[in-house]
């Protein structure tokens, strides 16, 4: 590298800066004096100011990058972010505020005070193209959301991170956005009309998060069949955790991400009366992602009426907004997490049973949704009731939701001493004959989980020997014309093959979790180790 011009080496240093550009500074002007002096030269190098920093760093910035554009930031650690400035950071504070019109970021994670708002909010940023800013104070209840005011014809914005912080949400300048992420924006959040417009400026958009939001629930049944489809390829992270049903009901029906690898959508409440153009978006929503899941855990929760969809066992929280989180980082992830919450459903006719609500959601959104995919479903049912029994005997999960495509595991859990929706939910597996299911190719009869090949019940001790017997029926009844899992054309439901395939390994848990019995092709049963 001795021989590069330069120009072509302040290049490669430049592209070498990571987000911790103060650490890697430092290093690189350690390796030989050319470095050093190229470095300490150009001010590109010298962006990173932490209000936060010493005094004596603070101003070599400065005096390194006179003129330059300045990414400012204000991180205390996690446990201080409710404690106010120390007196260095205020002097520092009042110095970078006179240099705002050459701010290319604003980075702000501590307690806003009026001194803050003063220097660093309310000021001219007229080239200011990243905005994370979260206000902590807001998040406890304890104060009002700060309102980030923008230069009119300024840079269009880049990345804008929020936490109970709000903007003017028709701005020109929020087009072109790579990143937006809103945490806890109760009543101020962009309305369906001003986020659709957003998101349709930004067609190279990469992560889209809406957290803890809120909108007006009247207006969107009003303002949805005027908003045109969006299609995201750039989109690979589509949050939108514990928010309102209009707002998850309108932004899951104007946007498509055929790309998207993280989707995690938590807390959407269904609607009894399906709006089908909505259902058939919401159904392309979650095919694009599921298009490179190779495995699926589906919980149904019969103690609330929640169905959750994902690529792990149990959902990962979110937690707070992390906003020193790296875009490409969480652009990075893969995962899959969708939750449908059933309970306390009004339709046009009064309140509707959630088992009704949650059988048309099973059969319009998550059916569809796995149709023709090669997926292996873990399908786990961490509560089963007796009093939930339909009419003719049979459990509510065992008459509907066993429609779902591909469930090749199962996991049942009794309901303490109460195993008469457990053993139901068996005796629908050890069916003597074919039944109608979605499993069935151009309406032929078909096993009920024909996929099927390991089975995990929990119970109480006591009533291990009567859940062997029901197990036992499942077998003997599945044993006629068993079907092997030998290539990956038999996996596919669309194949219509109907006949069972053979089950391979049964477990039986106390409901402490510790194991009791398994059974073992070849082997039959036996006491666990």
């Amino acid at each position: 590298m001795e021989n590069l011009p330069v120009e072509v080496l302040t290049t490669i240093l430049l592209k070498a800066l990571n987000s911790n550009q103060r650490k890697l500074r430092r290093r690189l002007r350690l390796v030989c004096r050319t470095w050093y002096t190229i470095i300490s030269q150009n001010s590109l190098f010298w962006t990173d100011i932490g209000l936060h920093r010493s005094a004596k760093e603070f101003r070599e910035v400065l005096r390194l990058n006179p003129a330059g554009p300045l990414d400012v930031s204000w991180t205390p650690p996690r446990p201080h972010w409710r404690r106010g400035m120390n007196p260095t950071t205020v002097e520092h504070t009042e110095t970078i505020s006179s240099e705002s019109r050459r701010w290319r970021s604003l980075t702000l994670a501590g307690y806003i005070s009026d001194h803050v708002q003063r220097h660093l909010i309310q000021v001219p940023n007229p080239r200011l193209m990243d905005i994370n800013v979260c206000n902590p104070d807001s998040g406890y209840g304890s104060g009002p959301h700060q309102n980030l005011p923008l230069t009119l014809g300024g840079y269009a914005l880049r990345n804008v991170v929020l936490g109970f912080t709000t903007l003017d949400w028709d701005s020109p300048r929020l087009k072109g956005l790579r990143n937006l992420r809103l945490h806890g924006l109760r009543n101020n959040a962009p309305t369906h009309i001003q986020l659709h417009t957003i998101i349709s400026a930004s067609p190279e958009l990469e992560v889209l998060g809406l957290t803890l939001c809120r909108w007006e629930l009247e207006t969107s049944a009003q303002v949805l069949p005027s908003l045109d489809l969006i299609t995201l390829d750039s989109l690979t992270t589509l949050i939108l955790y514990e928010i309102d049903r209009s707002m998850a009901h309108c932004v899951s029906s104007f946007i498509q991400a055929p790309n998207c690898s993280y989707l995690k959508i938590r807390y959407v409440r269904a609607m009894a009366v399906p709006d089908p153009i909505a259902t058939w978006r919401l159904v392309k929503l979650l095919r694009g992602p599921l298009q490179g899941t190779s495995k699926l855990f589906v919980t149904y929760d019969e103690r609330d009426g929640g169905l959750d969809l994902g690529t792990e066992q149990e959902e990962k929280e979110l937690g707070v907004l992390d906003i020193r989180e790296a875009t490409s980082k969480l652009a990075a992830r893969r995962e899959i997490y969708f939750e449908i919450q059933c309970s306390h459903v009004v339709g046009d006719n009064g309140p509707q049973p959630w088992n009704d609500v949650l059988r048309t959601f099973a059969r319009t959104v998550i059916q569809p949704a796995l149709s023709g995919l090669n997926i292996p479903v873990r399908f786990q049912l961490p509560v089963v009731r007796s009093h939930l029994l339909a009419e003719d005997g049979r459990a509510f999960a065992a008459e509907n939701l066993f429609e779902i495509p591909g469930i090749s595991g199962l996991d049942l859990h009794a309901y303490g001493r109460d195993y008469a929706g457990l053993t139901s939910i068996l005796e629908y597996l050890a069916s003597p004959q074919p039944i109608p299911t979605t499993e069935g190719h151009d309406g032929h009869l078909c096993w009920p989980c024909p996929h099927l090949e390991t089975i995990a019940v929990t119970c109480f001790e006591d009533d291990c020997d009567n859940i062997r017997s029901a197990l036992d029926q499942v077998l003997s009844n599945r044993s006629q014309n068993p079907t092997k899992a030998q290539d990956e054309s038999v996996r596919t439901p669309r194949m219509g093959d109907c006949q069972p395939r053979r089950i391979n390994e049964i477990r039986i848990y106390d409901h402490r979790g510790s194991p009791l019995r398994e059974w073992k092709e070849g082997e039959g049963w036996m006491y666990a180790e």
